[in-house]
């Protein structure tokens, strides 16, 4: 329980006024059993009803008092309810942005909804129904038994009995409960998960005639599922059966010792009143325990979800107001330098990076500098590592730390951090020749290099700025643009939610796209569906590339960003490109190098390195790795 409760935070307070108009609620059935008691008492003497009108006016009293705290409760309840969710989905959406969508990558996107959907829902009925039936269950049937032992001690611990082996036992089952939950909730994500993947992939399932065989995936999936819950309530019905047999147990109990006892004069007419009254009224609240005991099933296993999202690690850890910046080698460095509005130069610095889970790193030791304003390419084989340098610019993620030395290694020369002057001479290497010198790859159960990389902009490294200020410089297209279900306006207000009608207007004009946002139904306040679908690939770049031009950020990174569209569209849209790179210092990642041929300086990269540099007619001349691409794209063509 100590591992779910820590979840309560931001609805504590709810749930202990919840708590408490339960244990009112309770009291409101005790009072009224006394009265019933002497009602009935009453009656066998021969009262007339006008002799019991005082009595009735209070149980009257009390039954109205009690619909009002059942409302209250149910007032609180859902408030409970509405504070939990948003407390723990506030922090679970937080860690995920914090995450980010390198460390994402991996996962589906239906286990990570499943986990910020599925396990707040279990862990707010826990909060908002069980812990008040819980401290309702114990607290009201001990006030009743203290009440009826005052009367009677034996029967007193009677319903004492009866009252903790109803409370305890049901719990004896929670480690078993919980384990079949867990393989419940296992099933139900999956299942989750790839029911959204058939409908985002419905269109390729019909394409190639694999609807069926997904069906019949499926079906297998949700029959798993069955067994699991089946599995789970053949254990939860043992705890409903404790439950009741304790219950109605305790009542005939209780009915039959005060009978006999009333039979042998043992026990006065009043006190068997009150202990056939009392006895239901104590075990009353255990009833409702037990209608709220399922919630417990997957309150476990959504506390352990939710602590192992938690407790990923940041790839690109953002600056806590208040903590001073820590330089990769454990230096302090000096203060951040305020955002550069002119194009500021782009650096890394002997860069390695290993995504989570890989084997060996995406980039090995990349030096790259690039100068204000100045446009260079990055270009390579899929998996070379061109994306990755943005994705490491943005902070989506930071290089690898160093990892210590073994004690036998030789001690290396340091490498300074000022990576060696770039000429225009092409330079070619071998994508996998040994280095003889310097920091080695960061990779899983090796030697680290001596010193981290670093990713600076304007000489600054980005791991010393908050991630809002790095990321205000720098303005990203990308091959899959991705647009919101909601109109133009609010997707072209993501990067500058302060834009002026006037501002979308040039925005849109400069992108090539006021054309057709003019002919849209709504203009910039048509619903442009989701994902853009309502949209060309074209008009979705355009669109994209209005966006970067909002936010006006001097460093530009261009990411595939002609690749989705048709070979008339790219040549539009790249020249749109090319007015949006002007005056900034722009990194292009291309897969097509027909459009990189007029950038200052072209970057291959193979394996996670750089292989050759240069510009465009230099590297045809070298006839190395650029050369070989741009014959087999010519080739292919």
């Amino acid at each position: 329980m100590a591992g779910i409760l820590r979840y309560a935070r931001g609805a504590g307070a709810l749930t202990a006024a919840t708590t408490a108009i339960r244990l009112a609620v309770g009291a409101t059935y005790i009072a009224q059993a006394f009265l019933l008691a002497d009602v009935l008492v009453a009656i066998l003497r021969g009262d007339g009803v006008a002799e019991q009108a005082g009595r009735f006016g209070w149980i009257l009293g009390l039954v109205v008092a009690r619909a009002a705290l059942l409302f209250a409760a149910e007032e609180t309840r859902a408030r409970t309810a509405g504070a939990t969710k948003i407390a723990i989905r506030e922090r679970g959406f937080a860690k995920v942005a914090e995450l980010g969508p390198v460390h994402l990558a991996g996962d589906r996107a239906g286990d990570v909804t499943a986990t910020l959907v599925d396990s707040v829902e279990a862990l707010e009925g826990y909060f908002s129904r069980y812990i008040p039936a819980l401290v309702a269950g114990i607290g009201t049937p001990l006030i009743a038994v203290v009440a009826l032992a005052v009367t009677d001690g034996w029967l007193g611990l009677v319903v004492l009995a009866f009252a903790i082996a109803a409370v305890t036992g049901p719990q004896l089952w929670l480690g078993v409960i919980g384990d079949r939950s867990d393989e419940r909730m296992t099933a139900t994500i999956a299942l989750g998960s790839a029911v959204l993947d058939t409908m985002q992939g419905m269109a390729t399932l019909k394409v190639f005639g694999a609807s069926r065989r997904r069906r019949d995936e499926l079906d297998v999936l949700g029959q798993r599922l069955i067994a699991t819950w089946v599995r789970e309530m053949a254990v939860a019905l043992i705890a409903g059966a404790i439950f009741t047999a304790s219950i109605v147990g305790g009542m005939a109990a209780v009915a039959w010792a005060a009978g006999s006892r009333l039979a042998d004069g043992g026990l006065a007419v009043h006190a068997a009143f009150l202990a056939l009254v009392l006895s239901a009224e104590a075990l009353r609240p255990i009833a409702v325990l037990a209608e709220s005991f399922h919630t417990t099933y997957d309150a476990g296993g959504a506390a352990r979800r939710l602590d192992a999202l938690f407790a990923l690690e940041a790839p690109a850890p953002d600056l806590r107001p208040g903590t001073t910046p820590t330089a990769p080698d454990g230096t302090t460095p000096p203060g951040p330098s305020p955002a550069p509005k002119a194009a500021p130069t782009v650096a890394f610095e002997n860069v390695t990076f290993t995504y989570p889970g890989a084997r060996t790193p995406s980039l090995r030791n990349v030096s790259l500098r690039i100068e204000p304003g100045e446009r260079v390419a990055i270009v390579g084989a899929s998996g070379a590592g061109k994306s990755t340098l943005a994705s490491l610019l943005v902070r989506f993620a930071d290089p690898d730390r160093p990892r210590a030395e073994p004690q036998a290694a030789a001690p290396q020369t340091p490498v300074p951090q000022t990576p060696e002057p770039r000429t225009a001479e092409p330079r070619t290497a071998e994508p996998r020749a040994p280095e003889t010198a310097g920091p080695r790859a960061s990779t899983p159960g090796t030697a680290g290099p001596a010193q981290a990389g670093r990713v600076c902009i304007g000489d600054v490294d980005i791991r010393t700025l908050p991630v809002d200020q790095v990321r205000s410089q720098v303005a990203m297209v990308s091959q899959r643009t991705h647009l919101f279900n909601g109109t133009v306006r609010e997707n072209l207000l993501l990067t500058r939610p302060d834009a002026s009608e006037a501002d979308l207007g040039r925005a849109t004009a400069a992108a090539g796209a006021d054309a057709f946002v003019s002919e849209l139904p709504a203009g910039f306040d048509t619903v442009i569906g989701e994902a853009g679908g309502r949209l060309s690939g074209g008009q979705r770049q355009r669109l994209a590339i209005a966006r970067a031009l909002l936010a006006d950020a001097p460093v530009l990174i261009l990411d595939e960003a002609t690749a989705s569209v048709d070979a008339a569209t790219e040549a539009a849209i790249h020249t749109t490109l090319e007015a949006l790179a002007a005056g900034r210092t722009t990194l292009v990642i291309a897969h097509r190098l027909s459009t990189v041929r007029d950038v200052d300086r072209i970057i291959v990269m193979a394996d996670g390195r750089i292989v050759e540099e240069g510009d465009h007619t230099a590297l045809l001349a070298a006839r190395g790795a650029y050369h070989r691409l741009v014959t087999a794209q010519e080739a292919a063509a």
